[in-house]
């Protein structure tokens, strides 16, 4: 009896010991389920910017050392040039076929569209986000999910125009976030502007890879410094990387790398990016991190980024919706090699039709990739990856010809049966803050939308025919934000003289001949812009001003009008329309003088700004306005609130000329001048 207790007793010691050391040895070896992800995306980076991706310059050592231990995708490809788009699509898992959002601004993210932070968040994740530019300013969006979505920046940078910060403070905000959250479940997404244009990378990184290409080329320099960008970028995340590793938590964090979209570096004659969707634009860095994970691999065959969140949640062993467009990765992650998913990547670039060229459509497999718009391209990527062979313009007499030409009418097909089953063209729209788009709009940032046309029309203009005109409409932005008018006037007659037709070169001109008070030739240019393209609400509001400093204040006030009816939140024609309504209510001239019609001026520009954007010009106006009709109780209470308003703006001079015709109200006397 004894012995069989002693026996009994032994066994269950040796299954406890097996246990624990089966426990043990799982631990150590098996997968831990994922507590920390970061997602990672450079802006403006191509693939082959990064030295693990081929780059002769040491571009990337904290990257490359990721990549050296993780799952490396040599061809990844974006949906579209653009930044807005492209991370709604890498957040969401969806296409702009399906999230709707085809450009930069004007649009918003769906509700009904669920992001990556969003399931995350379901499943007991902490998540937070840190963004380096307005173009994923939380009003369009992106932030559904987040815990924290910080997109206010400490020290405010400018890039031809757009808000951003450099990549030092977003890393080192991040590692705050991580250190208040690394004990929990988290997903962190951290966006870097650094590559986008203008390059202007700190030291060192300003002088890392233009120190040999002194008294080169303007074009070899700005390769430089945007390599120097790069790499400036690298160094901010390897601060992120030693933030993990100095918390311990490194090995149990699945990291993500990838980038937008590329910069095609004056490729196919395109300086940036947003136009052109050649593999230099679309084709980005993709990387993956596993915990516990060190067997580097390199996947050759085409996957998207919308194929980031289906593969995060098969990791996570999160079901997704049907709604979603990409597909799971994760088998090239866990060393499926047999796995082939001939993934057929879709990417678009609508900004051709800012320039009523057709839209540019396009579907990347393994080897081909084939783009339909008004003359179709086929490249064989591996043969020419530099997409110069377009095998579609083959001699039809080549032996080739026949089945190049059955591929690329089975692509076409394809693309065309991805767009019916998928597109949606009822996107949500956003106002942008009216600040920042009086800006833009100076810039011709947003002077002209896009149109959502995805049809097959084979008789609009080739975009290829307009990018000379498209170029030099993206130099001009620089040059008026620079205030460089000398440059911006000989590059809007450029415009002019390559497509006189085209409103964009004649508003061009008229904005310099603005700035530099020549009204009379501006009044000349603007109207050339208007009679081009009579629906462009740009155009009518600048006009509006080049005719009032003209005195020419019955066309001017046509052209407000104008403008508002085509964009009822136009910044410059409210602020025009104020100044109608001043004139009309403080003019000593009996033809101008019209109190009634002053005031009836002034309200619809107060009802049509925005709360939170009302300047002191605008109620400066409306207190004329009430005054001249006798409304003094309701005048001296709007020149208070403008008083108010310009004192927190720092326009002290502006606040005293207030008070002084507010004294006038008080005495019941209106302001005249």
């Amino acid at each position: 009896m004894k012995r069989k207790n002693s026996i009994s007793i032994l066994v269950v010691i040796l299954v406890f010991i097996f246990s624990i050391a089966g426990w043990y040895f799982y631990i150590r070896t098996g997968p831990r389920r994922i507590k920390h992800i970061v997602l990672i995306s450079m802006d403006t980076t191509r693939a082959d910017a990064l030295s693990c991706y081929g780059n002769r310059f040491e571009t990337t050592p904290n990257i490359d050392a990721l990549a050296a231990e993780g799952i490396l995708f040599e061809n990844a490809i974006a949906p579209t040039p653009l930044t807005l788009p492209s991370h709604a699509t890498m957040l969401t898992g969806t296409t702009p076929l399906c999230h709707g959002i085809h450009d930069n601004t004007y649009y918003q993210l769906n509700t009904s569209h669920v992001t990556l932070a969003e399931i995350l968040k379901k499943t007991g994740f902490t998540t937070g986000a840190f963004i380096s530019s307005f173009m994923l300013d939380s009003q369009f969006g992106l932030d559904q999910g987040f815990n924290c979505y910080n997109d206010d920046f400490e020290e405010v940078q400018a890039s031809i125009g757009i808000n951003e910060r450099k990549a030092g403070e977003t890393s080192r905000l991040a590692c705050e976030w991580i250190d208040d959250h690394y004990q929990e479940n988290m997903f962190l997404f951290l966006h870097f502007y650094d590559p986008h244009m203008k390059y202007e990378p700190p030291a060192p990184f300003d002088s890392m890879f233009t120190g040999s290409l002194q008294g080169m080329s303007s074009a070899r320099k700005q390769f430089g410094l945007y390599m120097g960008e790069v790499a400036y970028t690298d160094h901010c995340i390897g601060q992120v990387i030693d933030k993990l590793k100095s918390l311990g938590i490194y090995d149990s964090t699945l990291i993500v790398v990838t980038a937008d979209h590329g910069e095609m570096l004056g490729e196919h004659k395109e300086m940036t990016h947003g136009y052109f969707i050649y593999r230099s634009a679309v084709r980005v860095p993709l990387i993956f991190k596993l915990p516990d994970r060190s067997s580097p691999a390199r996947i050759t065959n085409t996957v998207g980024l919308a194929d980031i969140v289906p593969a995060i949640c098969s990791l996570l062993d999160i079901e997704l919706s049907s709604h979603v467009q990409g597909k799971d990765i994760s088998p090239y992650l866990t060393g499926n090699d047999s796995v082939d998913l001939q993934r057929q990547v879709y990417s678009e670039s609508l900004t051709p039709t800012k320039y009523n060229c057709n839209t540019l459509l396009a579907l990347t497999s393994d080897r081909y990739k084939y783009i339909q718009t008004s003359r179709p391209e086929l490249y064989d990527l591996i043969e020419n990856p530099a997409e110069s062979n377009n095998l579609i313009a083959l001699d039809p007499n080549l032996v080739a010809w026949g089945a190049q030409s059955k591929r690329s009418r089975l692509l076409r097909g394809r693309l065309q049966q991805i767009i019916e089953q998928t597109v949606k063209l009822d996107a949500h729209k956003t106002q942008l803050d009216d600040q920042l788009l009086a800006r833009l709009e100076s810039l011709g940032y947003v002077s002209s939308g896009i149109k959502d046309n995805f049809s097959f029309d084979h008789s609009l203009i080739d975009p290829k025919d307009r990018i000379v005109y498209h170029t030099l409409s993206a130099r001009l932005i620089a040059l008026l934000y620079e205030k460089n008018f000398e440059q911006a006037r000989k590059i809007s007659e450029q415009m002019i003289s390559l497509h006189p037709e085209l409103y964009k070169g004649h508003l061009n001109l008229g904005q310099v001949e603005l700035a530099e008070k020549e009204y009379a030739m501006a009044v000349k240019s603007l109207l050339k812009a208007v009679q081009c393209d009579p629906n462009q609400y740009m155009s009518h509001g600048v006009l509006a001003v080049a005719l009032f400093e003209q005195k020419q204040f019955d066309q001017s006030l046509f052209h407000v009008q104008e403008a508002l009816r085509l964009n009822p939140r136009y910044f410059k024609a409210l602020n025009t329309l104020a100044r109608h309504a001043r004139l009309m209510a403080t003019s000593t001239e009996d033809k101008l003088y019209d109190p009634p019609r002053a005031l009836e001026l002034a309200r619809q520009a107060v009802e049509q700004t925005p709360e939170t954007q009302k300047g002191t010009a605008l109620l400066r106006a409306l207190a004329a306005a009430q005054a001249a009709n006798g409304n003094f109780t309701e005048a001296i209470e709007t020149a208070r609130q403008a008083v108010r308003l310009a004192m927190t703006h720092g326009e002290k001079q502006l606040a005293r000329d207030v008070q002084k015709e507010m004294k006038l109200y008080r005495n019941n006397t209106p302001y005249r001048e």
